[in-house]
């Protein structure tokens, strides 16, 4: 990509021959006619994004982006730092298994994409747009200049389009949250959402050509919807503990409040493009009409059977139960039996069964044929598979090697000077309300193990995420003495990328020889964990 003088850029797509394209483009960009997702929908790839920050200068004290990528169906992240160079161009590689409307995180403010395994997507980004929209202080801000390049570049345009589209602010919703029944708030989304697809239809004749716009388009309406629902519900519970004389929050929804999801497009696999579509599959997951099924571990203690069986037997046969509820539960509320997006939900939620529940290989392969009852789809059946042949291997693997690089290097600095020990890194922010609860659970086990010969707390951070004035308190009051780190942007973003994560807090263990432990060890069991390798104290 190279800039010229009157505000054109040279650019050459997949190594061809370079083009002239200007700052220009049309209203409303047009879209390749296409017959939607076809069979091929789920399907591993590389992605290469390039582009060109216009505008771009090393003085304004950030030199890279980054893609906070996830896969949605197994429930793993795997951000990727993009780097920037010094002329504003930027290139990076990724791999995905289906298409996606994804963002490039540039100086906190997100840009739009859509990708599909096996794309090149080049942008244009000018810093001026970026600028705008932080001083309008509106992460939906019109980005009036950038430019998509691609043979999917249209539908780049439309979910740039849809990002500002179709939502339902926050601090409305917490409004409602409060002053609202159930029912109300049934009474008062109806006509928005009502609202919503009018606009949808609308939109949909604009892109007609494309079947996939045409998805892109209803679905982000019905995730938006179904995850209003499901939110407004969700955090109407935390309220009501801390308010318990207000009434309203007291009042719970009947069935009927949830016939949206026999609405939602459940089965339809393109409703995974949406950039929404982990959050709505999250509150899905864990929705309130489920909590039956998590009661159920109570109604077995009295069972005669059930408390003459093993520990390892009473724990498989209580997510044998538990699952047979809910998948019981949300077929009824569906109207149908094992939706795709249920089926995607358990596979979600079978990482977590495996590799904290069910400990014994026998006990898996139980649970697992079971849940292929459930599971149909030919795509996730081999997920599960492979998950299962991941989490139990034949020679179980307790800690791994970092791989060289850029971030492993930053990483080894921040740790050199406690080698020898095994250490508990906490990757956490003042920003990050969960994280400091973390911590402050925490303290009397980092009094418990302090100057431990064997032993070391390490708190990482980053400047953007911890500004400095707040971490300066924070540290005085809560982390006095500890060995903590403040790292710039770009290196934690390196650090999200080495270990995989997006949300904080996010615990690594290290061990002595440097290497990375595969023990999930997290603020909630790290008492048993210190206590089993080092005893109750020094």
């Amino acid at each position: 990509m190279t800039p010229r003088k009157d505000g054109s850029c040279l650019i050459a797509l997949d190594h061809g021959e370079a083009q002239r394209y200007v700052r220009t483009r049309p209203e409303i960009p047009a879209v390749e006619a296409d017959n939607g997702y076809g069979t091929d929908f789920f399907r591993n790839d590389s992605v290469c994004l390039q582009g060109y920050l216009d505008g771009y200068d090393t003085r304004l004290g950030f030199d890279s982006g980054i893609l906070y990528l996830a896969n949605e169906i197994i429930g793993k992240d795997y951000p990727t730092v993009v780097p920037i160079n010094s002329d504003g161009s930027f290139q990076c590689k990724f791999v995905l298994s289906h298409p996606v409307c994804q963002g490039l995180i540039i100086n906190n403010a997100r840009i739009p994409f859509y990708a599909e395994p096996g794309d090149t997507i080049t942008l244009y980004i000018d810093w001026e747009d970026l600028m705008a929209r932080s001083r309008a202080r509106d992460h939906n801000y019109p980005l009036v200049h950038t430019a998509y390049m691609g043979k999917n570049a249209g539908l780049s345009y439309l979910d740039m389009m849809l990002s500002g589209h179709f939502n339902y602010s926050y601090d409305k919703l917490a409004q409602a949250q409060k002053t609202l029944t159930p029912a109300q708030f049934q009474e008062h989304l109806t006509p928005v959402v009502t609202q919503w697809q009018e606009q949808a239809d609308s939109l949909s004749c604009l892109y007609a050509p494309s079947q996939k716009a045409v998805s892109l388009i209803h679905n982000q309406v019905n995730l938006q919807a179904g995850y209003t629902y499901l939110e407004f519900q969700l955090a109407r519970n935390y309220y009501a503990q801390k308010d318990t004389t207000n009434q309203v929050l007291k009042v719970q929804p009947d069935v009927s409040y949830y016939k949206f999801l026999k609405e939602m497009p459940l089965n339809e696999q393109s409703a995974l493009a949406n950039a929404n579509v982990g959050s709505f599959i999250n509150r899905f997951e864990f929705m309130d009409p489920l909590a039956p099924a998590y009661n159920i571990q109570i109604k077995l203690q009295s069972d005669e059977d059930f408390k003459a069986l093993s520990e390892d037997e009473k724990k498989l046969h209580l997510q044998l139960k538990m699952s047979e509820v809910k998948d019981s539960i949300v077929n009824s509320l569906c109207g149908a039996s094992s939706s795709l997006f249920w089926q995607i939900a358990r596979v979600r939620n079978l990482r977590y069964v495996l590799s904290e529940v069910l400990k014994r290989p026998q006990d898996a392969e139980i649970f697992v044929s079971q849940l292929e009852k459930t599971v149909s789809h030919p795509y996730l059946r081999a997920t599960v598979r492979e998950m299962q042949k991941t989490l139990y291997p034949v020679t179980k693997q307790t800690s791994y090697r970092l791989p060289e690089g850029k971030a492993t290097d930053i990483f080894r600095r921040i740790i050199a000077p406690y080698a020898g020990k095994v250490l508990f890194v906490d990757f956490w922010a003042t920003t990050c309300a969960p994280c400091r609860q973390g911590i402050q659970a925490t303290a009397k086990l980092r009094e418990q193990y302090r100057n431990h010969p064997g032993f070391q707390f390490v708190y990482i951070t980053s400047e953007a995420e911890s500004p400095e004035k707040a971490y300066a308190e924070y540290v005085e009051k809560h982390l006095k003495g500890e060995a903590c780190f403040r790292l710039t942007d770009t290196e934690y973003k390196y650090m999200r990328e080495l270990f995989q994560f997006n949300g904080i807090p996010h615990y690594v263990v290290v061990e002595k020889d440097g290497s990375i432990s595969t023990e999930q060890v997290g603020t909630h069991n790290l008492a048993d964990f210190l206590k089993k390798r080092f005893g109750d104290s020094h």
